[in-house]
């Protein structure tokens, strides 16, 4: 594990949330309620919290990835063979124009 160590703290819409962590570890993140000067009385708490659970698994399981198939799809005749041939009419007789 690395000696480096990150502290982030952030603050917006009344909420605190600080997150820990190392360069070679996923991080771990918190919600704090209160000011900010009780965000930071829990910084030492969550990072004795952070370094024990990355002794356990520095990292978080990787997740399977299930590529889903595609559908298969049955050919569909053209429309031209889908098509019936219109009836044939019966001959009419021309009328002379002459």
């Amino acid at each position: 594990m690395s000696e480096e160590l990150k502290v982030v703290i952030t603050q917006r819409n009344g909420k605190t949330v600080v997150g820990v962590q190392t360069s070679d570890c996923d991080p771990v993140v918190t919600v704090v309620t209160g000011s900010f000067e009780e965000a930071l009385f829990e910084v030492p708490k969550l990072v004795i919290m952070a370094k024990a659970q990355w002794e356990q698994n520095s990292r978080y399981p990787r997740s399977e990835r299930v590529i889903p198939k595609a559908p298969v799809r049955t050919p569909e005749p053209s429309r031209q063979a889908a098509a019936k041939p219109a009836p044939k009419k019966a001959a009419e007789p021309q009328s002379k124009l002459f």
